[in-house]
């Protein structure tokens, strides 16, 4: 939750310039959020109060947050983000070009990017997991849960630049960096999460390891060109398109 909509229901007047957030409050509020340890910790970069106006002005860094981020927060709109994520992913993973035995460059890896970076983690990994379960049961009636926990992986991985400070593409707040990180955390869970699939299905589904070692790294392959082509741009896409939004002046 962006700093925009903790406060908003304070506040009399916001404008948001650059990267910057401007919040004109009347008196009673301004002292209660005096008060609030996470408002003036490292959020508050000058705060005043103008006896002759009435009013408190508060000067904030654009696109933190008021609020330490939660990994994961069970309520109504993360199951439904969850659904969301999984009937998304289950519905076009069958969609892809054959690259290897069973193994297909698949667009829809472009959503666990997606959805973990603006979700995190624990609602990507869990969308991704349930996707390819559901993808699974459509397409041949059975579950290759190696390659379905592998799925969850991959968004769980891609999810941890949720928790990078600063990152917010909801509110549009990203750096350099921060893409930097979201490719090294995609590649990495990528590789890791289909080298786990490729163990599972040689120790408990009984496959050869000839196969896997070819599938694996087709796999590999495709799906990190399909993060890097169609993933990362879409999660920088939607920063900017909010970046620009936020640039507009509210007034209540």
């Amino acid at each position: 939750m962006g700093l925009f909509y903790v406060l908003s229901p304070f506040c009399r007047y916001t404008v948001l310039k650059s990267k910057k957030i401007y919040m004109e409050f009347n008196k009673k509020s301004f002292a209660f959020l005096l008060k609030c340890p996470y408002i003036k910790s490292t959020m508050l970069v000058k705060c005043s109060y103008l006896d002759l106006k009435g009013v408190g002005i508060f000067r904030f860094r654009k696109g933190d947050s008021a609020l330490k981020k939660s990994i994961f927060q069970l309520n109504t709109r993360t199951v439904v983000t969850i659904g969301i994520g999984a009937a998304l992913y289950g519905a076009t993973s069958f969609i892809g070009i054959p690259v290897g035995p069973d193994t297909s460059l698949r667009p829809a890896i472009a959503l666990l990017a997606i959805f973990g970076a603006l979700f995190g983690p624990v609602v990507g990994f869990i969308a991704g997991l349930i996707g390819h379960v559901l993808n699974d049961l459509l397409t041949s009636g059975t579950v290759w849960w190696g390659w379905a926990l592998g799925s969850g992986i991959t968004a769980a991985f891609m999810g941890l630049i949720y928790l990078s400070k600063g990152f917010d593409p909801q509110n549009g707040s990203f750096k350099g960096k921060h893409i930097g990180l979201f490719i090294v955390y995609g590649i990495v869970g990528i590789v890791l999460s289909l080298l786990f699939s490729g163990w599972f299905d040689i120790a408990f589904m009984g496959e050869p390891s000839d196969k896997l070692v070819v599938q694996v790294t087709a796999a590999s392959i495709s799906n990190i060109i399909v993060f890097l082509v169609l993933g990362v741009p879409a999660v920088i896409g939607f920063a900017k398109r909010n970046a620009k939004t936020s640039n507009l002046s509210v007034n209540e």
